[in-house]
């Protein structure tokens, strides 16, 4: 049982990463602190940590009012005459199962609370039935979107059915593609989008349409699936929005960066979320990867020269098991040849910023293509 006046910052700590059944290695991918400063922590070797570790601590630990109380003021320095000993973890309760395809994650989802509160608020609202994510390649549209679908599971009685459109690049296959993930039977009595209706007309149901700029011309399918299904609401992701009625779009943002204008500070710079992908992201390949005072700044500036783009940030991130962030920094002007090598398992177009974005210029009419290469000669824009 956990002491109920925890005299010190290192007593607490523990107790709330034990209630919390976080490991040390755990605790520090959520707040983007390293394994040896999370453990200096529990040690007492750190006693008065930067106001930015402990909101981090407390975020990642999920804190009460009270609780968040008491962990400041032990991390103040100060002795209070009673801290709040951390409740017991309240039971699960046991709630319907809801079926779903989304597929497993193997690394850490790393902040976007904001972003995921605000389009899980946009997905439950009753006028919206179809929202789209947009953004850049590599913006972690999909990311986010599968992030969203978990946590709305439980609100569709027919759960979450993730689709992947980026195989297609013909909008005619789109509803045989929906059909086919959702195990619709091909009947000669009705076409690929009349049969995908009739199976979904009676249900309450998600569907995450993901990769739609592939085949943008497919928009209307999705609105004839809506018209024809009333429990239906449509989540999709695309770089571009579709235009078609009924539709809400939202923007996915670049992940918080350093301020320019601001000295670079070490224990600040783990409360910005370009910074925690890059340390995570780091630790992968480095295990004892930390933010030092010597590099510090070469992170802050990697974070923002590649504009809190989540993919350029875990491609240059990789790139720490070989060399120091100095020398990643000192290589961005080229950063086509720097930002490569990807793991081997994503989609091509994830495995170097230079796929990324022949990706988005491929999916260009001619014209279009022809457009942005007369564009390209003026890098700071234009207006």
């Amino acid at each position: 049982m956990p002491d109920a006046h925890a005299g010190t910052l290192a007593e607490l700590l523990k107790q709330y990463r034990t209630r919390a059944h976080l490991s040390q290695e755990e605790l520090a991918q959520r707040t983007g602190l390293s394994v040896r400063g999370i453990s200096d922590l529990e040690r007492g070797l750190k006693q008065r940590p930067h106001n930015a570790t402990v909101r981090a601590l407390v975020q990642a630990l999920g804190l009460s009012a009270q609780e968040q109380a008491a962990f400041e003021v032990l991390g103040s320095g100060a002795a209070p005459s009673e801290v709040v000993r951390p409740a017991a973890a309240p039971p699960v309760a046991a709630g319907p199962t809801r079926a779903h395809n989304l597929p497993a994650q193997l690394t850490s989802f790393v902040g976007r609370e904001r972003e995921v509160a605000a389009v899980v608020e946009l997905v439950l609202r009753l006028d919206v039935r179809l929202l789209t994510l947009t953004g850049p390649g590599g913006a972690g549209k999909t990311r986010l979107a599968l992030r969203v679908a978990e946590n709305v599971l439980a609100r569709f009685a027919d759960g979450v059915r993730f689709v992947d459109l980026a195989p297609i690049s013909d909008p005619g296959l789109a509803s045989l593609e929906i059909a086919r993930t959702l195990g619709v039977p091909e009947t000669g009595a009705l076409s690929p989008l009349n049969a995908v209706a009739a199976h979904l007309r009676d249900r309450q149901m998600l569907l995450l349409l993901d990769n739609f700029e592939q085949v943008v011309l497919a928009a209307p399918v999705a609105i004839q699936l809506l018209l024809a299904c009333p429990g239906l609401k449509v989540l999709a992701t695309s770089r571009v929005s579709l235009h078609v009625r009924g539709e809400q779009v939202y923007l996915v943002p670049p992940l918080t960066l350093p301020d320019p204008l601001q000295p670079v500070a070490v224990q600040q710079l783990s409360q910005y979320e370009s910074v925690q992908l890059f340390v995570v992201r780091a630790q992968a390949g480095k295990p004892g990867f930390a933010i030092t005072t010597d590099n510090a700044t070469a992170v802050a500036h990697i974070c923002r020269r590649l504009d809190g783009l989540p993919l350029a940030i875990e491609l240059a991130a990789a790139r720490v098991r070989f060399v120091p962030p100095q020398t990643i920094l000192a290589r961005l002007s080229s950063r086509f040849a720097l930002l490569t090598g990807g793991a081997q398992d994503l989609p091509t177009r994830h495995q170097t910023l230079r796929a990324t974005l022949d990706w988005s210029y491929d999916l260009l009419p001619p014209a279009g293509q022809t457009l942005l290469a007369r564009l390209a000669v003026f890098p700071g824009g234009c207006g």
